[in-house]
């Protein structure tokens, strides 16, 4: 409850401010997942959470092994989440 307040106060008070106002935040994450699906050719290759859920991404060319990884396989994946946003008087 105590950081909804805190997102609804500070949304209030951005509302408030004439000027713009800018931010991101980013934060990196870890995942273990299943490999589902891999198509050498594209880089695609598709994996399975914990919790089920799917996620098909396209793997850097940096990734020098991929050839390795096989469907079954458990992998772990760094990423990131970011988030940026702007508020500012309505035009």
């Amino acid at each position: 409850m105590t950081k909804m307040l805190a997102i609804v106060s500070t949304a209030f008070f951005l509302a408030q401010t004439p000027a713009p106002v800018t931010g991101r935040q980013s934060a990196q994450a870890s995942v273990t997942a299943t490999v589902q699906a891999i198509d050498y050719n594209t880089r695609e290759v598709t994996l399975k959470g914990s919790l089920g859920n799917v996620v098909t991404f396209t793997v850097d060319k940096r990734v020098a092994r991929l050839n390795e990884i096989k469907v079954g396989d458990e992998v772990t994946a760094d990423y990131y989440v970011s988030i940026a946003g702007e508020a500012r008087p309505a035009t």
